[in-house]
């Protein structure tokens, strides 16, 4: 009876393990698609400030107030 109960334990031991081995290579595929994402955002939005300055420098020549 306690070598069954036994053989149970490591069996459901060896399952979490598999499962947490499963979870860790798919959280870290995840990382990897999630900082490609940043990194392809922070490129989009590289000219932005540079485009917003040339708006106001445009309505400051124009005579239009910039809040």
């Amino acid at each position: 009876r306690i070598t069954t109960a036994m053989g149970t334990v490591l069996e459901a031991a060896d399952e979490l393990a598999r499962t947490a081995a499963e979870a860790e290579a798919e959280a870290r595929a995840q990382a990897r698609a999630l900082d490609q994402g940043f990194s392809t955002l922070k490129q989009t939005m590289e000219p932005l400030p540079g485009a917003v300055e040339e708006v106001k420098r445009a309505a400051r020549e124009l005579g239009l107030s910039w809040s």
